[in-house]
């Protein structure tokens, strides 16, 4: 799952909890509006240490994220990144078995909009091409 833009315009206005695939996620998603915004960016930080998806990822320079689809965690998944609003940290990465594969959420746009400033990031490439194989995408 990917939110950011594509998104906003139907599923998280409605609510990423009443979505058809809503049980397969690895966080749980709000049967209300789950945007949050800000010209300002969010603190980002992550959760855990030597995991083969955040190898040799530096996030002391990640970029600004200008917004995310707002989730809660689940106890059976395994939360990687973390994004600030406030006061409360919430999952932006996160992800779990399913099957005989792996399935990933990331609460925020890979590409303009949300992400403009990802897409500019020195490590961009070498976060998903982490993050793909990891999954089981070949």
């Amino acid at each position: 799952m990917e939110g950011g833009k594509a998104s906003v315009v139907n599923t998280a206005k409605e609510g990423w909890g009443r979505s058809l695939f809503r049980d397969v996620l690895p966080v749980k998603c709000l049967e209300t509006d789950d945007l949050l915004e800000s010209t300002a960016s969010f603190d980002v930080r992550s959760t855990i240490e030597n995991h083969p998806i955040l190898d040799g990822i530096d996030f002391s320079g990640f970029p600004p994220i200008l917004g995310f689809n707002q989730t809660k965690r689940r106890t059976e998944s395994e939360t990687l990144l973390e994004i600030k609003y406030w006061d409360q940290w919430f999952p932006l990465l996160s992800q779990h078995s399913l099957g005989k594969g792996r399935v990933s959420a990331w609460m925020t746009g890979a590409s303009p909009h949300w992400g403009i400033n990802l897409i500019k990031w020195d490590q961009y490439d070498q976060f998903w091409k982490q993050l793909f194989p990891y999954d089981g995408i070949r």
